[in-house]
């Protein structure tokens, strides 16, 4: 006499897991920001086997997220800052961006100097309201290089370290 096979089905768990990060804001320095995990179904801590994790945009000023994907329906994420201002050279025009709290009363300056390091150009830029601010028209030619800093609107204190570069 043959037996059918018993066949049965896993459900994944429908939760909505809690999504702690060990540090939601970071300093701008061109590595990449990875904080810790830590997720929970209630008050019940999952196990990194659990779950997988993914970041996205953690390498350069402005809001990075980090999205879970697990043994359980859905998906949860989390978002984290990362502060401070970047630059590069793009099409022959100089791009800066910087992203600062939204407390912040920023100005983006950037220092453009020839290929003997007299001061060519300066440009400034207020932020916006999504905290990011864009320095543009500025033409590299030859061997220009440039620096950055945030500074505070009122005082002209560096909000961030001084110049970058």
């Amino acid at each position: 006499m043959k037996m059918a096979a018993a066949c049965a089905s896993i459900t994944a768990k429908n939760i909505a897991p809690k999504v702690t990060l060990s540090q939601t804001s970071y300093t701008y320095d061109g590595t990449a920001k990875k904080p810790t995990v830590t997720v929970k179904d209630g008050s019940t801590p999952l196990t990194s086997g659990d779950y997988t994790v993914a970041y996205q945009n953690n390498a350069d000023p402005g809001t990075a997220t980090v999205t879970l994907k697990g043994n359980y329906t859905g998906t949860a994420t989390a978002a984290f800052q990362i502060y401070g201002v970047k630059g590069a050279w793009e099409n022959g025009s100089l791009k800066a961006t910087a992203h600062v709290a939204e407390s912040a009363n920023a100005l983006l300056i950037a220092a453009v100097y020839d290929g003997g390091g007299k001061q060519v150009s300066v440009k400034t830029a207020g932020l916006d309201a999504g905290r990011t601010a864009y320095a543009t028209g500025i033409t590299k030619t030859g061997g220009y290089t440039y620096k950055l800093m945030l500074v505070d609107k009122t005082s002209y204190a560096p909000l961030c370290a001084a110049w970058s570069n």
